[in-house]
């Protein structure tokens, strides 16, 4: 798996998915599918992403694959388990309750690399892939891309810059079952922790805020944001 799958596909899904985070995030854990049998180095990719997927012919993009596996796909049985999963089952991706923070970018200028640090962050927005996927809200991930990003090749300027999302569809590889949105620990609901999340850089949902801090990037991203009230208010 390392030599071979995380050798491209490390820097984010690697690094998460073997709970390589910890110096940043003290207690971040390795995704519980690693745990499982972690003396064998845990679940391999190939547990669940098959060679009829890896071969598949490609659509316009990597979620249109047919046979890409989905966690209802072995947990299908728990979509009454508990209140919250009776609440929100098909409604929000999986990891939007069952990830941790996962790594973000912002300027990444080839050939020489990020001008600033990755960072692990957390965000909830409005479905950009309804077609493929169904549910309404799900993870989001800022990609590593900038006005300017292709500056050193020649091209100090990308007109149409604002035409494409640079927060997408992200289904980080490192769940838990316990998280900071499922931690129920002394009585907490769901709504205390998630929903009234505030609205800012810090908080579990992408909002206007956020926008504002990259203003080259907020007329695409505007239809991926949430209102600033609480979920049970939109």
């Amino acid at each position: 798996m390392i030599n071979q799958c995380t050798a491209c596909h490390g820097s984010r899904i690697g690094e998460e998915y073997r709970g390589k985070h910890r110096d940043q995030i003290p207690g971040y854990k390795f995704d519980v599918h690693y745990g499982k049998n972690a003396q064998l180095g845990g679940k391999h990719c190939v547990n669940c992403h098959t060679g009829n997927e890896m071969h598949n012919g490609m659509g316009e993009e990597r979620f249109a694959v047919s046979e890409m596996p989905r966690c209802e796909d072995c947990h299908g049985s728990v979509s009454e388990a508990n209140v919250y999963h009776e609440e929100h089952w098909g409604e929000l991706s999986c990891s939007v309750c069952h990830s941790q923070d996962y790594k973000n970018c912002n300027s990444c200028h080839p050939p020489t690399g990020l001008d600033t640090p990755s960072y692990l962050r957390f965000k909830i927005g409005k479905n950009p892939l309804p077609d493929s996927r169904s549910y309404e809200y799900v993870t989001l991930r800022h990609i590593p891309i900038a006005k300017d990003s292709f500056t050193g090749w020649g091209f100090p300027d990308l007109p149409e810059f604002n035409v494409m999302p640079t927060w997408k569809y992200a289904v980080p590889h490192n769940i838990q079952r316990w998280t900071a949105r499922t931690d129920t620990t002394g009585g907490v609901s769901c709504s205390a922790v998630c929903h009234n999340s505030p609205a800012t850089p810090e908080g579990f949902f992408l909002r206007q805020v956020d926008l504002n801090l990259l203003p080259d990037e907020a007329a695409a991203n505007a239809p991926y944001i949430v209102p600033d009230t609480p979920p049970d208010q939109w």
